[in-house]
């Protein structure tokens, strides 16, 4: 015979609020919007019992003994308000078939438009977890303007170890984003807000989720902290919807946020990449090389960048063709190490300038600003040297030096 819980709707509650409806073991369970429902919903407690019940939570400000047994805690909706009444007693009871609490065999499950399982119930919502790495370009060709008003480029994308934290719980209506760190301004506008959304959307999810977002890597530095970010949302909510690893519409979305979103969902560490950005080749990771990261305190503008440097061609040879490079050592990396970016935006800001003079002076095999700037980076042969010189820049320059490591794996998402 069947028997009904209520979920997240207790009895008596005297306010709207969602009610997830379902037999106790098996899997037909449902989601039902509406106002609150009498006592009667409890088809497993007798009559009189339940209205002694009813009247308890009513009148209740506390746990409410025994009501544990009727109402299993982890069947409750997180968010309820009247979680609190719901005792945790020690021992789970023993579900159907003697296994003890934790994770159900089957159950409610949430689908795609396409009829695809791709989330559970489980009671309290799991949170994917996962690190956020900056990018530094080893080589920044930018060649002719599309049709489209974008440049097609032809550049080597390296991952570092400087990184934002990153979570996502499902739950909840809507999408919100907490950032510790740094001001990112409207949620709205956060490629990690709008990563979530985009990909709920685009596979017919109608929950919400829970973005905590930690920033450390600097903004408007040519370090893609933002398009790691978005990738870093999409890998985690890709992971809580169990979708295929290489899911089509994950990567529709990653090209659609930014051009160097595909790198950071992408598997290596490093990739050539070409159109936009979005045209991956992964290359063989290089060994971890330690490099000082030095961020002058100036913001530049990539739009701005991109039309200094269309200007400063004007008149000139025209625009680079694209080349084929797929290096093997760091002394390759030194040897095509390049940015088309570079001699326009250190000519308009002395401060970029400056940091490059500073790292070449202090031995770097080679120095290199990343992106549209402002940030640069320099070789070293060994993490000794990069944390003394990062160390002496610090005090010398006045601005945020670092010594960072470039990394042989990328970091994958991970559900607590």
């Amino acid at each position: 015979m069947a028997r009904y819980l209520v979920l997240a709707g207790d009895v008596g509650v005297r306010h709207r609020h969602r009610i997830r409806v379902g037999d106790l073991h098996g899997s037909g369970r449902r989601i039902r919007r509406g106002p609150p429902v009498g006592a009667r919903v409890l088809r497993h407690v007798p009559l009189r019992r339940e209205r002694r019940l009813a009247r308890r939570l009513r009148s209740e400000r506390g746990p409410v003994p025994g009501l544990r047994v009727r109402l299993p805690l982890r069947r409750l909706d997180p968010h309820h308000a009247h979680r609190a009444l719901v005792r945790v007693e020690a021992r789970l009871l023993p579900r159907r078939g003697g296994r003890r609490g934790g994770a159900r065999r089957s159950g409610g499950r949430a689908r795609d438009s396409g009829g695809r399982a791709h989330a559970r119930w489980r009671g309290v919502s799991p949170t994917a977890f996962v690190s956020a790495p900056a990018k530094v370009n080893l080589r920044l060709r930018v060649l002719g303007r599309r049709t489209d008003g974008y440049h097609d480029i032809d550049t080597l994308f390296q991952a570092i170890d400087l990184t934002d934290d990153v979570s996502v719980r499902l739950g909840g209506p809507g999408v919100r984003l907490d950032v510790a760190g740094a001001d990112v301004g409207p949620p709205e506008g956060n490629l990690a807000y709008r990563a979530a959304a985009r990909l709920m959307a685009e596979v017919g999810f109608d929950g919400g989720c829970d973005i905590r977002l930690v920033k450390r890597i600097p903004a408007g530095a040519g370090l893609g902290g933002g398009s790691s970010d978005g990738a870093a949302v999409l890998g985690c909510v890709a992971r809580l919807l169990a979708l295929a690893q290489g899911d089509a519409r994950v990567a529709r979305v990653a090209a659609e946020l930014g051009s160097d979103v595909p790198f950071f969902l992408g598997a290596s560490p490093l990739a050539h990449g070409r159109g936009r950005g979005e045209l991956l080749e992964p290359l063989e990771p290089l060994p971890a090389a330690d490099l000082v990261l030095v961020s002058p305190s100036v913001h530049v503008s990539t739009a701005a960048a991109y039309e200094a440097l269309s200007s400063s061609r004007r008149g000139g040879p025209g625009t680079p063709e694209p080349e084929a490079h797929e290096p093997r050592s760091w002394a390759e990396v030194a040897a095509l190490a390049s940015n088309d970016f570079q001699p326009v935006i250190a000519a308009a800001h002395p401060e970029v300038r400056r940091a490059l003079h500073a790292l070449e002076s202090a031995g770097a095999s080679f120095a290199l600003m990343s992106g549209s700037g402002s940030s640069v980076f320099g070789h070293f042969p060994d993490a000794a040297n990069a944390e003394g010189v990062a160390a002496r820049l610090t005090a010398e320059l006045g601005w945020p030096c670092r010594a960072v490591r470039t990394l042989e794996v990328m970091p994958e998402p991970r559900v607590a």
